[in-house]
């Protein structure tokens, strides 16, 4: 709830200031502020989103929330190094050319946090409650989906970037099963913000 109100304290900030946007973009859960923001959602509606979203995410067992790391290298790269070493991790942000996140299960990530270390390839373990963007979560995604796929969406008043699609969203009808895939999916923030 901290970083959706946050967000909303800044869009209250710039729309008063007389900023309006005809675009918008969030980061995994920054996608709600714009939901929001761009009138798909009401405040009400967009706070119990929130609130869902977590309550789903900690309903898994504490040993099975993954970890996810932070690496100072590109999406290719990490690519690589992943399927060249085996190492069950996935690229769950792509968030700069220089930043690449991946998740998976805490023994893989000590295992890949190794290998980065062997090769002198900075990365940070990053302080998170669960491996974000990976299938690890896939059971906190089918229960966000039973939670919200009765909410009624509106059409949105601006463009609003899908992150994991690389696309605007657009089709209401159906945006319960695609939160439900951005829970898992990871987030192209890099193409997202080029488009």
């Amino acid at each position: 709830p901290a970083i959706f109100l946050s967000n909303m304290a800044v869009y209250k900030l710039l729309t008063e200031a007389g900023i309006k946007a005809d675009y918008m973009i969030g980061h995994s859960l920054g996608e709600v502020t714009s939901f929001y923001a761009g009138e798909i959602l009401d405040l009400k509606s967009a706070i119990h989103m929130v609130g869902d979203r977590g309550y789903c995410f900690d309903k898994i067992e504490q040993d099975k929330r993954g970890q996810m790391l932070s690496v100072k290298a590109d999406k290719n790269e990490v690519a690589r190094i992943i399927n060249e070493n085996g190492i069950n991790v996935r690229i769950a942000n792509m968030n700069s050319y220089v930043q690449t996140i991946v998740g998976g299960e805490a023994s893989e990530i000590e295992r890949f946090m190794k290998l980065m270390s062997d090769n002198n390839i900075t990365h940070t373990l990053l302080n998170v409650s669960h491996a974000f963007h990976t299938e690890l979560i896939k059971e906190a995604a089918e229960d966000f989906y039973i939670k919200i796929r009765d909410l009624r969406f509106n059409k949105p008043k601006a463009k609003i970037m899908a992150c994991h699609l690389n696309e605007f969203y657009s089709d209401i009808a159906d945006m319960g099963s695609l939160l439900k895939d951005q829970i898992t999916s990871p987030v192209n923030f890099i193409d997202s913000i080029e488009k």
